[in-house]
């Protein structure tokens, strides 16, 4: 402690899976009316994005930066009880 008082620690970051993420630019790229108009006004390419949504390419930091997000780093677990680290989509 500091001065007689606790020093915040850890994080109330919000944590997506690839899908969520994915779906929150979906609803974005609607809203602006297409993917092609979406890719035009933020500089994004249109067939890198078509491919990320559908699963055959991973989420760009452009992407991820455009929605605010950053990847980060969390422990899981996997099948054989063993942590290791994996990439989630993170919002502060």
């Amino acid at each position: 402690m500091a001065g007689g008082r606790k020093l915040p620690t850890g994080s109330r970051a919000l944590i997506f899976n690839d899908d969520e993420v994915a779906a929150l630019l979906r609803a974005a790229i609607e809203r602006e009316g297409s993917q092609s108009a979406f890719a035009r006004r933020y500089g994004v390419n249109r067939s890198y994005m078509n491919r990320s949504l559908k699963g055959k390419a991973s989420l760009s930091p452009k992407l991820h930066g455009f929605l605010d997000f950053a990847k980060c780093t969390l422990p899981t677990e996997n099948m054989r009880g063993r942590w290791r680290p994996t990439l989630r989509s993170c919002q502060s």
